[in-house]
């Protein structure tokens, strides 16, 4: 079990690598003390080893910066604000939204948002598939949510015609990515990722976008 000072000190050392310009440190390593703190009252994470949890939530969440398109982001069954919170701390220009069903989860972003001032930041309590989509947004993301298939079809409808559908994964998803409809939506390429100070987790990232709006819905409302 490592010491807060030793998580506090992974988490410098890796700043410029992760790929944010510094001065976020300090936000992002007390997003991590918010979630340690309340994780036996909401059941946040199986993961409490201060060093796990930089490495395994904020780090595996910052690997998405280079792939996020526009200035709108959906973080979709979001648990505990991840990759959704990292993301909003280290980007301030990015409107970041984030969407679960668990009131409790829900209630944790809000109480994050208020300690830690993140005012990019918008938690929803909501099903995703109930979600009104008359805001559409450029980047929509999954962090352990569900099958692809699910993903996009529970998502579609609040992406932009323009937009990236990311979904994060472990090991390589041969078989979901053969379970996509390729009418709906069309691999741009699935991206190997590399957490850094973790060397042993296989992480892939699916970028998808979609083929047709209005396709899309027509195939959707049939299969509803």
């Amino acid at each position: 079990m490592t010491s807060k000072d030793e998580a506090r000190s992974l988490l410098n050392h890796y700043a410029n690598e992760v790929g944010f310009d510094g001065g976020q440190e300090g936000r992002l390593f007390e997003f991590v003390s918010l979630l340690r703190q309340w994780n036996g009252t909401h059941n946040l994470t199986s993961i409490v080893d201060w060093s796990e949890m930089v490495v395994l939530h904020v780090f595996d969440a910052l690997t998405l910066l280079p792939f996020i398109h526009g200035k709108s982001f959906l973080d979709v069954g979001s648990g505990a604000g991840i990759p959704g919170i990292p993301l909003a701390i280290a980007r301030a220009d990015l409107q970041v939204h984030s969407i679960d069903s668990r009131r409790k989860k829900i209630q944790f972003q809000i109480l994050a948002r208020h300690a830690l001032g993140i005012k990019n930041f918008y938690p929803i309590h909501s099903r995703v598939e109930q979600y009104p989509s008359v805001e559409k947004f450029d980047t929509l993301a999954c962090r352990a949510f569900s099958s692809l298939e699910k993903f996009v079809a529970s998502s579609t409808n609040l992406c932009k015609p323009s937009g990236r559908l990311l979904a994060m994964k472990g090991a390589y998803p041969t078989e979901e990515l053969g379970q996509l409809n390729p009418d709906i939506v069309d691999v741009v390429a699935v991206h190997e990722l590399r957490i850094p100070g973790h060397v042993s987790t296989q992480r892939h990232l699916i970028e998808m976008r979609l083929v047709n709006s209005k396709l899309n819905k027509a195939i959707l409302k049939n299969k509803a």
